[in-house]
């Protein structure tokens, strides 16, 4: 009995001991702010509880850095404004999800991580100003922030997930200067009011649907690295009407550009291997290509047709003997004009086999839009073969029959 009691009496005074013992405190609540402190020495603000609509964030507490906003943090807050200190190196995700209220948004430099839904559906946001010390750009970051009007992407930006714009309907200016390779899928989906993109020369793919329903896209400059333009990437592209492409292109993936009526003309490149399912069905004003013999594969309606998928009647592949071109328009009952054997003499617009005077006024007739030419017409008319008949072709036969140099094939069976 003495035995036990001892073992009794030791067991509360070990217990004593430990509750006079002071206790790490991991969470901690001050001026409406919640906070976790984290495993580094720093704290994150987990939740707001305060009434205060413009809020700006502590960068410090307890003495320690506040270095995150946790995820979910201010998520559907009636915020009007944020000022985020330099302290701040990551906002986690959806930290500010549905601030339906939310115009102004400071970021201070510091900042390196937006993660995926940080300002996602933020519907009054009008303009953000991301900080150069920026790393790191999560998926939908500003989805559907239907105000947001301007943006710009900084240098030291090296991952950008998916439809991080997706849905901004008045974003009509993004300037993106990030070394990216990819040009992520849906990062621009449906920005309608989105009027011309340079994308950065660094990038060697863009993403399926990444332009997806941009119907006021007109400008689009492509850079030489690019290889491929994978699925849907312009699809729906409505104010497009010449799309140049890169040498280097190598991939046009299925409904790539469908759906993109205005368009009058493509040049496909030499590098050129696979034209995919669809991917031209849809460009109702497109007439004419011609596919270099490089393309090994064509997919299923991917030229010729109409936005109802019906094959278009006047519609002419130009390319040569035992290709896939000549193999496609075969099979799709299209007109093949074969390249392979020269069979007609650049400048004879009208097929008698001579370049004269009569040659002169087609064009001039053409040009004042008084006639007509067919698909053939057209290409033998386009002299400096730049995809136009305009005065510059004119002048050039002018100079031919004046036996005036013109550095170009005039006269040539081509």
């Amino acid at each position: 009995m003495k035995k036990v009691l001892t073992m009794f009496l030791a067991v509360l005074m070990i217990i004593g001991i430990l509750t006079a013992m002071p206790v790490a405190v991991n969470a901690y609540d001050s001026g409406g702010f919640s906070y976790n402190l984290l495993a580094n020495g720093t704290y994150e603000i987990s939740e707001y509880n305060g009434t205060s609509t413009p809020v700006t964030i502590p960068s410090a507490v307890n003495g320690k850095p506040v270095t995150q906003i946790g995820d979910y943090a201010f998520v559907r807050q009636p915020l009007t404004g944020v000022v985020i200190p330099s302290s701040i190196k990551v906002i986690g995700s959806s930290a500010f999800l549905e601030c339906s209220n939310l115009i102004s948004v400071t970021l201070n430099n510091g900042l390196e991580i937006i993660s995926d839904n940080a300002f996602g559906y933020c519907s009054s946001l009008k303009k953000i100003t991301l900080p150069s010390s920026l790393k790191s750009m999560g998926s939908q970051g500003f989805v559907k922030c239907s105000s947001l009007t301007y943006i710009t992407v900084p240098s030291g930006v090296t991952t950008m997930g998916t439809g991080i714009f997706s849905d901004c309907i008045r974003l009509s200016e993004v300037e993106i200067n990030s070394p990216i390779k990819q040009l992520p899928t849906r990062i621009f989906n449906n920005c309608k009011s989105l009027k011309s993109f340079t994308i950065p020369n660094t990038v060697t793919e863009i993403f399926s649907m990444a332009f997806l329903d941009c119907v006021n896209l007109s400008d689009i400059i492509i850079p030489n690295n690019v290889e491929t333009i994978s699925s849907s990437a312009f699809e729906n592209c409505t104010s497009l009407k010449e799309i140049a492409l890169p040498q280097s292109l190598q991939v046009i993936d299925f409904n790539a550009f469908k759906g993109c009526n205005q368009v009058t003309r493509v040049l496909f490149p030499e590098a050129l291997t696979r034209i995919g399912k669809e991917a031209f069905a849809g460009c109702d004003q497109l007439n004419n290509v011609i596919v270099p013999s490089t393309v090994a594969f064509i997919g299923d309606k991917a030229l010729g047709y109409d936005s109802l998928l019906t094959k278009k009647q006047d519609f002419v592949i130009s390319g040569y003997e035992n290709t896939s071109a000549q193999s496609y328009a075969q099979l799709n009952h299209i007109y093949f004009e074969n390249l392979s054997v020269p069979h007609w003499i650049l400048g004879d617009i009208n097929g008698d086999n001579v370049v004269s005077i009569s040659d002169v006024v087609t064009a001039q007739k053409s040009i004042a839009k008084s006639i007509s030419l067919n698909n053939t017409e057209k290409i033998r008319a386009d002299v400096n073969k730049d995809g136009y008949i305009n005065v510059k072709d004119v002048v050039l036969l002018q100079k031919y029959l004046a036996k005036i140099p013109t550095g170009t094939d005039i006269g040539k069976a081509v």
